[in-house]
């Protein structure tokens, strides 16, 4: 219920409830858990990267958990699963290392202050944007501004 105190009238209806994990499904997860750490730790080489890639396995399925029980061979099913789940996790980390970048050292608060300047210039270059839109250029490029068929010099 929306109200936990119960003063006024619920608007929306009854909470919905949510779906447990079927019997037949934690049962397996319970089974099957050391086989699923002990393929994610020998390709992961982590025991905490394998277990969230475990994890991030087990949630897809929890969702596929049907499919996998009726299937000719359900720890095949899931053993894919995971193997997928574990590519995924390769490809995240490799994603994540290529975006960070180390540095030498911290910036200086003077440094980080001048681009606090710069968000503002940028604010105000999208309400100016918005306010008088650029006109089309004569040469159909796409930045008005930087074109320089518009800055050559009258003769």
């Amino acid at each position: 219920m929306n109200d936990p105190f119960g003063r006024e009238p619920d608007l929306v209806g009854p909470d919905p409830e949510t779906r447990g994990i079927d019997p037949r499904g934690e049962k397996f997860f319970r089974d099957h858990m050391d086989t699923f750490m002990g393929i994610a730790t020998y390709h992961l080489r982590n025991p905490h990267d394998a277990e969230d890639a475990v994890m991030d396995a087990v949630v897809t399925m929890h969702r596929r958990i049907d499919r996998i029980l009726a299937a000719a061979c359900p720890i095949a099913l899931a053993t894919k699963i995971l193997r997928d789940a574990i590519k995924d996790f390769y490809r995240r980390s490799v994603r994540r290392a290529n975006n960070e970048h180390l540095v030498s050292e911290m910036p200086s608060i003077t440094y980080l202050m001048e681009l606090a300047r710069y968000d503002r210039l940028d604010r105000a270059m999208e309400e100016l944007e918005v306010l008088a839109p650029q006109r089309p250029c004569a040469c159909s490029c796409t930045t008005s501004r930087a074109c320089r068929t518009r800055r050559s010099p009258r003769t």
